[in-house]
């Protein structure tokens, strides 16, 4: 057997060998709920629903407390990012809102901001929803790099909001 074929049967056994270790520690380790939820969260395929997380969670506000957590988490692939998707559709909450618009506020995690952006239709609360939506604009008008994401919320299903967008970026 060549070298090439060992290294990529190396290659496509350790993926799946770290997947397993993963899903054991899961399902063994009912004491640190957040590390559970992240290792879901880092997953490269990650499967797993809402109601899954929030059952692994112990209910749905342990789940926001730990994605409210985890969404400043940067040292592991897919966690922080993933963990403010979710939020999303939390953001009926005043904590998730409150984290919300500090993150859209925020230069230090504009990702986050442009992720907001894109989904703002995933926040099923009209409120909420809009409120976001004010603070993406407000974040484009000082700061000209997030135009283009805020320019996004032309598209958005809110009528209210798709019309903010068009009066704020008509120019």
């Amino acid at each position: 057997m060549s070298r090439i074929v060992r290294v990529a049967i190396v290659y496509a056994i350790v993926p799946l060998l770290m997947l397993s270790v993963a899903c054991l520690r899961i399902a063994h380790s009912d004491d640190d709920k957040v590390e559970k939820i992240a290792l879901v969260l880092g997953m490269r395929h990650m499967t797993a629903t809402v109601q899954d997380l929030e059952r692994m969670a112990g209910g749905e506000d342990e789940l926001v407390k730990i994605f409210l957590e985890l969404r400043k988490l940067e040292n592991r692939p897919f966690v922080g990012v993933r963990a403010e998707k979710f939020l999303l559709g939390y953001a009926d909450k005043d904590a998730v809102q409150t984290a919300l618009i500090a993150d859209m506020e925020s230069k230090e995690w504009a990702g986050h901001a442009r992720l907001i952006a894109k989904n703002i239709d995933v926040v099923k609360n009209t409120a909420a929803r809009r409120r976001l939506a004010l603070g993406a604009v407000s974040r484009a008008k000082k700061d000209p790099e997030f135009i283009p994401h805020a320019r996004g919320l032309i598209k958005s299903s809110d009528v209210e909001i798709s019309k903010l967008a068009r009066e704020s970026f008509s120019q």
